[in-house]
């Protein structure tokens, strides 16, 4: 379980360098807010995507793993690069109601990290972890009322080479959740059953085997790290 959680660390430390880029971007820092109806409107919103592409280039955002990226101020993307073109068809409603936008206000700056699809009907069904949001509020202490967030959609591709190159044991699988329970990434389907018997530290039967689950937490990140081992082996 050591070696996993340094694996994951290694990994919320380079999602932190990406997420806080914004941070350092002049806009967050000014007064004056862009709006759409200035008439240099297309100039500073250039001005813009200029600065942050700058700062960008300085963490890893090229990594293959990076779906979607948008940087969002009061409804309006002022920086985006995007896998799903649906992004711009989204109201700031839409926006505003999602899990990895109401977290991330209320996380005070913190970045917060969301599964793609957080509710499941059927006990039976396997939760997704083919990618998973990472958000984070952007405070701008001279508009404090100012809603600023930048969003990551992310795969778990990376993750899935990372954990197969350790060469786990063969009677082993790794869970990756966040600081709600909720399922990130598991190198083993998962019901919302399992998961749960999977968080609760106890042993549990799945898959007509017995597994017991080895936990650790990666201090200052909201994900929480599991290795769970059969007990049939």
């Amino acid at each position: 379980c050591g070696l996993v959680s340094e694996q994951v660390n290694m990994m919320m430390v380079s999602i932190d360098n990406v997420t806080i880029a914004p941070y350092y971007h002049s806009y967050f820092t000014a007064s004056q807010a862009i709006s759409r109806e200035d008439e240099n409107y297309a100039q500073e919103v250039s001005a813009f995507q200029e600065e942050m592409q700058t700062l960008f280039n300085l963490t890893n955002f090229s990594r293959s793993d990076v779906n979607d990226l948008i940087v969002w101020t009061d409804g309006m993307y002022l920086y985006r690069s995007l896998y799903n073109e649906l992004w711009y068809s989204q109201s700031r409603e839409y926006i505003e109601q999602q899990p990895w936008f109401t977290r991330a206000m209320e996380n005070s700056g913190r970045f917060v990290i969301t599964p793609t699809n957080v509710a499941r009907e059927s006990e039976d069904e396997y939760l997704p972890t083919d990618t998973f949001y990472v958000s984070r509020r952007i405070n701008n202490i001279r508009l404090p009322k100012q809603q600023n967030m930048v969003l990551i959609n992310m795969t778990t591709h990376s993750m899935e080479k990372a954990f197969q190159d350790m060469n786990l044991l063969y009677d082993s699988f790794v869970v990756l959740t966040n600081n709600a329970g909720e399922l990130v990434y598991s190198s083993k389907p998962l019901t919302k059953d399992a998961l749960t018997q999977v968080v609760s530290g106890e042993d549990f039967s799945y898959d007509n085997c017995s597994w017991i689950s080895m936990y650790r937490t990666i201090p200052g990140y909201p994900i929480e790290v599991r290795v769970v081992y059969s007990l049939d082996a």
